[in-house]
């Protein structure tokens, strides 16, 4: 992508989503080196058009809703740290072993019911270590 065209969508994730775009920009306060945070503004460019493109919207995310989710996750990984290595990798397996089961419910849902992928998740079968590593 040429730099006009990371500007001009650089400028639509500012108006669609200002509090996040201004997440990336600070992140050099926080002491990141440009390349991690082009690394994270590359991401978001390309969420951003992949959601332009699959024809969804975010709502605009609110320093509240960032503040959650940055606890959310935090906890997640105290939790993890505090594991035994061998829960830790018991977790991890049960995780990619559930994640897979989903994603292939989705696909099949997804070829014989256009749209039913979505449903899939209603169905949390997730124990506390394996939400600790979503």
């Amino acid at each position: 992508m040429r730099v006009e065209e990371r500007e001009r969508l650089a400028d639509e994730v500012y108006a669609r989503q200002p509090n996040l775009f201004a997440s990336t920009l600070v992140l050099h306060r926080h002491g990141a080196t440009h390349a991690p945070m082009d690394v994270v503004l590359n991401l978001l460019l390309v969420f951003h058009e992949a959601m332009k493109i699959s024809g969804g919207s975010w709502p605009v995310i609110s320093e509240d809703l960032k503040e959650r989710c940055l606890a959310r996750v935090s906890g997640r990984v105290r939790f993890i740290e505090r594991l035994s290595p061998q829960m830790q990798a018991q977790a991890r397996l049960l995780t990619i072993l559930a994640r897979t089961r989903r994603s292939r419910e989705a696909n099949f849902r997804q070829s014989i019911e256009p749209g039913a992928a979505l449903a899939v998740t209603d169905r949390p079968a997730w124990g506390p270590a394996q939400i600790a590593l979503c």
